[in-house]
């Protein structure tokens, strides 16, 4: 079979990049199924592999595409066309002579260690069963569908990225870099010249490859504004020579919906919590009264009673489902939180009424009030139970938060009015008012409890959220209208501020004591919704607030926006002592934040719900409020003092953001409800609503339409 390799521009993506394409044009003509298949397998994301010792030591990633492999090492990428090679020193060897090709591209003057970082973590993982020695096998290395090299020269990034056929590769300019830095050594060309169509014309061994003509643009407000450039030959250099353009203009992230999916059946059905797993996919869990709610390889086809809980873990790329599955009985079950373990083990905490809620290996069998809260942990293939509980006494019980330590203990909050509750070296005893919060930590197996606490004060007293931290100390978020709250000095507040003030908890490693415990809150009322802690234990609390003067420090909106409430975003320190910042969000309507999240660098996430058509917007993907209320989705720089984006998300109804969380390269993914037909939805799961009110999970992710981008690639001519 004759076959002729090409190397041919293609257009890419919104961001107008240039890409390296590399394909086998073959004589023989193919049956319609391989064709499809082919084109299957080519829009599959190139997979850069980390080098966790599967190959040469001086490779950072690794990728295969059809005809050609490529390596990345921090002072060259190595693009050999050909036979597959196993590290870069083999395109050099004489086994890989015998190759079409192969291009050294290097950066003459550039940082001499940049760090390479994957970015877009892809589902599955490779291993590498090489030898009869299980010292050298490679198990479980996740890939990559992008590399970033930071800082190749002073404000530039390399980006490198494609699929099957292509390889892609991005020079992106901080505002104010200086292009005249990039200059491109290419070794194993043969020669090397400009064409009067501005190509770059590479002569190689078994052909002439051709890099098009640059395309240079800016990204401003009314689009993209092109800048004339041409390559630049510096003997065996290549560089690039610039008209034109605007220097100042800063970094542009515009975000932009990844996937965005309904989920529900024909009756009311509502997400609570997400999770975001160790390698992207999003879990979540609320309640539904939907027959034909959407399920998927589950240990329970059968919907049980007038509301069930369920647990749906969706794939990375949004458009099906891992599993799906009812949890409940013959009354009604909530789930309020989810948490997942890093080995995929979820874990659900709400409220059930039933008689005959599933338990396995439970600490309380059967149901002891009305209304119990419950413990339930899944295999991480989501087809069985591992331990099921209830978890009350004769009074109400609710779960609102669940949260699991390293060593896999399971931890719950929430709230009961019972005298009887079952406590276990307990720091409060006794219940000291109408409703008290409570914090449980359970055993590994789940069948017993290591202590268990009541939290409050004579008057009303709600837990709404919680964290571990790594030592397995454990921060309680709520409200309380209780002036004789436990309050542990240094207080950031030492007294309740208006009839209704947030409080943040910090439990000593028994949970018999307070490392801290502080008021949050104004004249008015205010509630704590959501929180999260980082690696410092640093707190991060978000919710909602009646009073104008709520504490800020700092602030991204220094001011109450004017509606009944506004949302707010607090980070306190370590100790419990002081404001790092503080921030309201909000319109001239009612806003509400409801769940907060971490990117790596500590950026801020959040979500919520807002009826102001003057939210404060930036960047917004959704510049106009849809409906009477919207989720809202908010991205905050790591000063808390301003936005790096914000937007509406929702349609012609009443939608909220219930939960949100990121994976480890800064995609948000976002829960909650909606009533909206015409809820914005891409590359879903479901694309219809199912009726009265459904679920929804989005997932957001960030564009780098930067400054300037220069796109190239290369075309083969024989």
């Amino acid at each position: 079979m004759n076959s002729l390799l090409k190397l041919r521009s293609v257009s890419c993506a919104a961001m107008a990049l240039a890409c390296v394409n590399i394909s086998y044009a073959s004589d023989i003509e193919p049956n319609s199924n391989a064709a499809a298949a082919s084109a299957r397998h080519a829009s599959l994301p190139l997979r850069f592999e980390p080098n966790v010792g599967q190959i040469d030591p001086s490779v950072d990633f690794m990728a295969r595409g059809n005809g050609y492999t490529m390596f990345l090492t921090p002072k060259e990428s190595v693009l050999v066309f050909g036979a597959p090679a196993h590290s870069a020193s083999d395109a050099v060897s004489k086994t890989a002579a015998k190759t079409p090709a192969v291009l050294r591209m290097q950066f003459s003057g550039a940082n001499p260690a940049p760090e390479l970082t994957g970015v877009d973590a892809l589902p599955g993982i490779t291993n590498y069963f090489i030898g009869s020695d299980p010292e050298k096998w490679r198990t479980d290395i996740v890939a990559f569908a992008k590399v970033r090299y930071a800082e190749i020269y002073p404000g530039i990034d390399l980006v490198y990225y494609g699929n099957a056929r292509n390889v892609e590769y991005d020079f992106v300019l901080a505002a104010g870099a200086d292009a005249g830095q990039i200059r491109m050594k290419i070794v194993g060309a043969e020669r090397m010249a400009v064409n009067a169509d501005g190509e770059l014309v590479l002569g190689v061994a078994g052909g002439e490859l051709r890099q098009p003509a640059p395309l240079i643009y800016q990204q401003g407000t009314t689009g993209k504004t092109l800048v004339s450039g041409s390559y630049v030959l510096h003997g065996k250099e290549v560089g690039f020579a610039l008209g034109a353009y605007d220097r100042t203009r800063a970094l542009v992230i515009d975000p932009v919906l990844i996937y965005s999916t309904y989920l529900g059946g024909s009756g009311f059905d509502q997400v609570n919590s997400i999770h975001v797993g160790p390698t992207g996919d999003a879990y979540v869990t609320g309640v539904t009264s939907s027959a034909n709610f959407p399920l998927q390889g589950t240990p329970s086809s059968a919907y049980g009673g007038s509301q069930d809980l369920f647990v749906t873990k969706l794939r990375l790329a949004g458009s099906g489902l891992t599993y799906s599955t009812y949890i409940g009985g013959i009354g009604d079950d909530i789930g309020n939180d989810i948490v997942v373990s890093g080995a995929g083990t979820a874990y659900v905490t709400g409220s059930t009424t039933s008689i005959n809620y599933p338990v396995v290996t439970p600490t309380i069998a059967a149901q002891v009030g009305g209304t119990d809260a419950f413990l339930t942990k899944l295999t991480a293939a989501g087809n069985g139970i591992v331990y099921s509980t209830y978890w009350g006494s004769t009074g109400f019980e609710e779960g609102t938060a669940v949260t699991v330590d390293p060593a896999d203990n399971a931890y719950i909050s929430g709230n009961t009015s019972a005298p009887n509750f079952p406590t276990q070296t307990a720091f409060q005893a006794a219940l000291a008012g109408g409703m008290d919060a409570f914090m449980t930590k359970f055993s590994v197996a789940g069948n017993s409890i290591v202590y268990s606490t009541y939290l409050g004060g004579a008057q009303d007293d709600r837990a709404t959220d919680m964290r571990v931290a790594d030592d397995a100390a454990v921060f309680v978020i709520g409200s309380t209208t209780s002036a004789n709250f436990p309050i542990k000095s240094p207080a950031l507040q030492g007294s309740l501020g208006g009839g209704r003030d947030a409080f943040l908890t910090h439990f000593s490693l028994a949970g018999n004591a307070l490392l801290y415990s502080t008021f949050i809150g104004g004249a008015s009322d205010d509630e704590a919704l959501g929180m999260t802690i980082d690696a410092p234990m640093n707190a991060y609390v978000t919710g909602r607030t009646a009073s104008v003067n709520f504490p800020t420090q700092v602030p991204m909106q220094g001011s109450h926006g004017g509606g009944a409430t506004d949302a707010f975003a607090i980070k306190i320190n370590p100790p419990g002592s002081a404001i790092v910042f503080s921030t309201f969000l909000g319109g001239l309507g009612d806003d509400s934040g409801h769940s907060v999240a971490l990117d790596t660098t500590r950026n801020v996430f959040l979500t919520g719900s807002t009826t102001s058509g003057n939210f404060p917007l930036l960047l917004a993907f959704q510049n106009s409020l849809g409906g009477a209320t919207d989720a809202f989705v908010t991205k905050l720089a790591l000063s808390g003092s301003a936005l790096i984006y914000s937007t509406y998300l929702g349609g012609i109804s009443a939608d909220a953001g219930h939960g949100i969380g990121v994976d480890l390269v800064g995609n948000a993914y976002v829960a909650g409800y909606t009533e909206s037909i015409n809820f914005p939805t891409t590359a879903a799961f479901q694309s219809a609503f199912g009726a009265v009110r459904d679920g929804f999970v989005s997932k957001i992710a960030e564009t780098n339409d930067l400054d300037l981008i220069f796109a190239d690639g290369f075309e083969s001519q024989n």
